[in-house]
Parts: structure tokens; sequence; C-alpha cells
């Protein structure tokens, strides 16, 4: 740590910027158009009743996994 340089530490802020903030860039700017967000909001609308069924069966799952862990 005593022999970083100024170059060192800006090529592991780029590096950490590439690896880690583009993807959350891509992810928000594929997330926020508004023709996939439709198709979301029609699938979440059918789906409802077995996404509350299964999430509800999971949240159980982890509880007794929890309990006896």
């Amino acid at each position: 740590h005593d022999h970083a340089t100024y170059w060192s530490g800006f090529s592991y802020l780029v590096l950490y910027n590439i690896l880690f903030i583009l993807p959350l860039v891509v992810i928000l700017a594929l997330g926020s158009t508004e023709g996939l967000l439709a198709k979301v909001q029609v699938w979440q609308r059918t789906e409802r009743k077995d996404m509350r069924v299964i999430g509800g069966l999971l949240m159980i799952a982890l509880g007794i996994l929890i309990y006896f862990l």
C-alpha cells in the first residue's frame, strides 16, 4: 500500500466502475424501457396468484429451515 501511485489507484477505480457500476447502468437502461415495463405488468397480472402461492411456500420453507438450523 505504500507503493501505490495515482495511476494505479485510478486504474483500479476504472476497473471497479467497469465491473460493478456499468452492469447496473445497463440493467437500469433496459429496465426503464416502456415496452418492457408494459410486458412485465401484463405478466404480473396474469401470474399474480401463482407468484403469491410460490412466494408463501418459499417463506414457509425458509422459516422451517431457519428454525431447525
